[in-house]
C-alpha cells in the first residue's frame, strides 16, 4: 500500500505458491521484504516487489510454520522462528548461519545492534526463559 493524498492504494501483489504468507518484516534500510510462506522465507525488493530469493528452513525447521521474522540491524542477519525453533540466516551468503531447536513463545530484535531477545517455553509446563543472543553465535549471551 502506497499513501496517496487521504487514502491509499495498492502498488503490487505478491504470492509464493499455494500458502498463505505471514510474518512480514521491512530490513532497516528499507531494501528488502521478507515475507514467511510456511517454513520458507521469500526475500522481495521494494518498492517493486521483484522477487529476489526463497530460504528454505533446515529439516528441523520445516516441521512448523514460521511465525515471526526480523532482520537484524546494522548486520546481514535475519532471524527466523517457529513454534519449535530459531534460524539465524547470513543473507550475504543466503546460509543458515546457526538454529537451535527450542520452544519459542515470542521474540524480540534490539533496536539499534544486531542482537535478539527469545522466550521459551519450559520443559514439561514448567517456568520458561528469556534468552539473548548476539546474532554472530549460537550460544546465549544471558539467560533468565
Amino acid at each position: 500500500l502506497v499513501a496517496n493524498g487521504a487514502s491509499w492504494v495498492c502498488s503490487a501483489v505478491g504470492t509464493l505458491r499455494p500458502v498463505a504468507c505471514n510474518a512480514p518484516a521491512v530490513s532497516g534500510d528499507g531494501s528488502l521484504l521478507g515475507v514467511c510462506f510456511g517454513s520458507t522465507i521469500s526475500l522481495w525488493s521494494l518498492p517493486m516487489l521483484g522477487l529476489r530469493s526463497t530460504l528454505a528452513s533446515p529439516p528441523a525447521s520445516a516441521l512448523a510454520p514460521l511465525n515471526a521474522l526480523h532482520f537484524l540491524p546494522s548486520s546481514s542477519f535475519l532471524v527466523a522462528a517457529s513454534k519449535l525453533s530459531i534460524t539465524v540466516w547470513e543473507l550475504r551468503a543466503a546460509r543458515v548461519w546457526w538454529q537451535m531447536e527450542l520452544a519459542v513463545t515470542a521474540i524480540t530484535v534490539h533496536p539499534c545492534r544486531p542482537e535478539l531477545a527469545v522466550s521459551c517455553a519450559g520443559a514439561g509446563g514448567g517456568d520458561g526463559h528469556v534468552l539473548v543472543w548476539r546474532a554472530e553465535g549460537a550460544v546465549p549471551k544471558q539467560a533468565w
